[in-house]
């Protein structure tokens, strides 16, 4: 889902898209893992420990109905219920993202759905209080149609990290990459650019 912006910003710079355990083209084995460990060569850390969400009566109702999909084993109908929370947003009419991005997602989240199980994911340490922490240049981007708590997520993990900086997408929800793939390589470049800018 990464692949037009790895394409344009690597161009000139050294461009790394980090693919989880059983995503993408890696693949996951039955063992306990540590998700940080694995993306060691792209961040520090990640932020474990923030609070739980509480969805709106609209999205518990799609959420009930997505753990009565994964509970019957029904991958195909999993995979359609998460296609609409995670690519049309969990408030936006289902099938609101249509074209390639709608083509893809299946394709790509199918092969999460089909891959054999793992072990457990081995980070348990709370790190979301740490974020003041991260002084690396740092850019949130998010959609205002994603869920409302990953949005004040996002907005919280900007405001908090010294060099951090935010950018909500109007009309998007949490794959944006996919969904506006120029747009967000754009993004992308222009704060990559910004970064140099400031190292000279």
């Amino acid at each position: 889902m990464w692949r037009a912006q790895l394409d344009a910003v690597g161009a000139s710079n050294k461009a790394i898209a980090y693919d989880r355990r059983g995503f993408g083209e890696t693949r996951a084995e039955k063992e306990d893992f540590s998700a940080v460990a694995d993306l060691l060569a792209v961040i520090d850390s990640v932020g474990n420990g923030a609070p739980e969400p509480i969805h709106p009566l609209d999205i518990e109702g799609l959420m009930a109905r997505l753990k009565d999909a994964e509970q019957a084993g029904d991958l195909d109908r999993v995979n359609a219920i998460k296609a609409h929370l995670w690519l049309d947003g969990p408030l936006q009419p289902e099938g609101r993202v249509t074209g390639e991005a709608r083509r893809l997602f299946p394709d790509m989240n199918g092969i999460a759905l089909r891959s054999t199980p793992v072990g457990s994911n081995l980070d348990v340490a709370p790190a979301f209080h740490r974020l003041g922490e991260i002084s690396a240049p740092s850019l949130v981007i998010w959609g205002d149609f994603d869920f409302p708590h990953i949005q004040e997520r996002c907005r919280h993990v900007a405001m908090t990290m010294p060099n951090g900086s935010g950018h909500m997408l109007t009309g998007m929800a949490h794959l944006p990459s996919l969904e506006r793939p120029t747009e967000i390589t754009g993004l992308l470049a222009a704060f990559i650019d910004g970064c140099s800018d400031r190292r000279a």
